[in-house]
């Protein structure tokens, strides 16, 4: 049943920030990425991955990563309507947005 009367507002969103450990896992999964390749010619659909796998590295929602996308705040590439992520560059933004300890 409905409520009636005044109009009630949504709870703020959420805010996802990559977890601990995320540096590690992108390098990680890079360098295995890049010992697959050895010898071969790399080419643009093995060093792009989709959000799903960059958020997993990361440890966020893929849904978070294209949101960032839409925003501008993340690094990424549009292939048509199409989202991808460099694994390089996202071990770059993670460097530039690190807080240190305090």
């Amino acid at each position: 049943m409905l409520p009636t009367g005044g109009l009630t507002t949504a709870p703020p969103r959420r805010q996802y920030a990559p977890t601990p450990g995320a540096r590690e896992r992108l390098l990680k999964e890079r360098d295995r990425r890049r010992a697959a390749n050895v010898g071969r010619k790399l080419s643009a659909d093995q060093s792009l991955v989709d959000a799903k796998t960059a958020a997993k590295l990361l440890g966020v929602p893929a849904s978070w990563m294209l949101a960032q996308a839409r925003a501008e705040k993340i690094p990424h590439h549009k292939i048509g309507r199409y989202v991808r992520f460099d694994f390089d560059e996202l071990i770059a933004w993670v460097d530039q947005n690190r807080i240190p300890p305090k």
